[in-house]
């Protein structure tokens, strides 16, 4: 049968036949292999990992105390907070003209034994010291989790200047029994 074909179709029968193999093969040893050796990688970077775990929990469990400890330092009752939150607002803003537009009461929310308490003040002046005070409280005060942040403008009729706001909600997260905040 092979004596039949000319010589070109021996040759693409022959080239043909040998993908066939290589295919044949392959499949059969190479692919199962390649699946065992990065099984293989993969156990042992779990392996190594697992290492590491024992300090690696106590580390993260080192945080978590220190996390606690300054969460709960830091941020008192409801009303204490809202004052302490009044008063280093209104501070920075007697120190740098900006006015305290808006400050009402806390809104809080419970279900389950969560407590959300969230602050919104709205606050009146220039672009950058109203930048300045969100960093202040967003990096060094931490009374909170700054929740929003609203800049917005509008036509003042009496001055007749373009007057900028900014709307910050500021919210702190409690457990039903006070014991800690988050």
């Amino acid at each position: 049968m092979f004596g039949k074909l000319t010589a070109k179709q021996q040759v693409i029968l022959l080239i043909a036949a040998f993908f066939a193999g290589l295919l044949l093969i392959y499949s059969i040893a190479i692919k199962s292999t390649i699946k065992t050796k990065n099984t293989y990688r993969d156990l042992k970077e779990k392996a190594r990992m697992m290492e590491y775990a024992p300090g690696k929990i106590d580390e993260l469990q080192k945080q978590l105390v220190r996390v606690n400890n300054m969460i709960s330092s830091s941020v008192q009752a409801e009303t204490d907070l809202h004052q302490q939150l009044l008063g280093i607002i209104s501070s920075y803003c007697q120190k740098n003209r900006l006015v305290i537009k808006e400050f009402p009461e806390i809104h809080s929310y419970a279900r389950n034994d969560l407590s959300i308490e969230t602050n919104m003040i709205v606050i009146e002046g220039g672009f950058i010291k109203l930048l300045k005070l969100l960093y202040m409280l967003e990096t060094k005060k931490q009374l909170g989790k700054i929740a929003s942040v609203n800049f917005s403008s509008y036509f003042d009729r009496k001055s007749k200047h373009y007057k900028l706001t900014m709307k910050l909600f500021i919210q702190n997260i409690n457990y039903a029994d006070n014991e800690k905040n988050i």
